[in-house]
């Protein structure tokens, strides 16, 4: 039988877990979408979210599901702006799936004060998101658990810098190209968010090491010829 795994995370996960013994395994990540290319950007089309483009901003990209770490993500953020005492906002993009936890959400934020810092953008369509990957001062993912990724590599296509957590499938997938954190630890998410929101030389040197890291991922089209041709030379 074949096996093919989307991380070597997922892979010695399943092994050590499941299936000691598992004898075709092969791991193929999961791709790059072209479309996320900072060449690409038209802040024309941008218009319903300009204004906040005319500020500086840091971004998360998250479905709000309760495994995602906002709530500690929005401590995090308190403490960081607090710091820095510098005009900076925090933008979340995607879907409000979970009520109970989106009602958590905006109940943190008002505890906080931070209803003029932080905006929930709700989903959010390719075109406007790349805007975001490209604009953002960095990309801010807290989430403690992923199979790979996939949000990091839109990220690094378009030349993000990034502070992501140090746990699963992360280190795997960004490399050298982000600084990382306990998504655990509220303290140590604010201390990586404070180093770069402080050190722009750092921010600047993490975007070329996403943009390099980033072509070293085969695109869908690849994808679908690797996987093709490990089933074809299965017998």
């Amino acid at each position: 039988e074949i096996v093919i795994f989307e991380s070597n995370f997922t892979k010695n996960l399943f092994i050590d877990n499941y299936f000691s013994n598992l004898e075709s395994a092969h791991v193929i990540n999961i791709g790059k979408d072209e479309y996320f290319d900072p060449a690409k950007v038209n802040l024309k089309s941008s218009n319903d979210f300009n204004h906040l483009l005319e500020e500086k901003f840091l971004l998360c990209v998250s479905h709000l599901y309760p495994y995602k770490n906002i709530l500690r993500l929005l401590e995090a953020f308190k403490f960081s702006y607090q710091t820095v005492n510098k005009p900076i906002k925090l933008l979340i993009a995607g879907n409000k799936d979970y009520t109970a936890y989106n009602k958590l959400i905006n109940e943190k934020i008002k505890e906080l004060r931070l209803e003029d810092s932080v905006k929930l953008l709700g989903p959010v369509e390719k075109k406007m998101l790349r805007i975001l990957y490209t604009k953002c001062l960095f990309l801010v993912f807290p989430s403690p658990y992923e199979n790979f990724a996939y949000t990091l590599i839109e990220a690094m296509c378009c030349g993000a810098a990034i502070v992501c957590s140090d746990t699963t499938a992360m280190p795997e997938t960004c490399g050298d190209a982000a600084l990382y954190f306990d998504p655990h630890n509220t303290r140590d998410i604010s201390k990586k968010m404070i180093i770069l929101l402080r050190n722009e030389k750092l921010r600047n040197n993490l975007k070329k090491l996403a943009l390099a890291k980033s072509k070293k991922y085969p695109n869908f089209k690849e994808v679908s010829n690797m996987t093709l041709e490990i089933i074809h030379n299965y017998h």
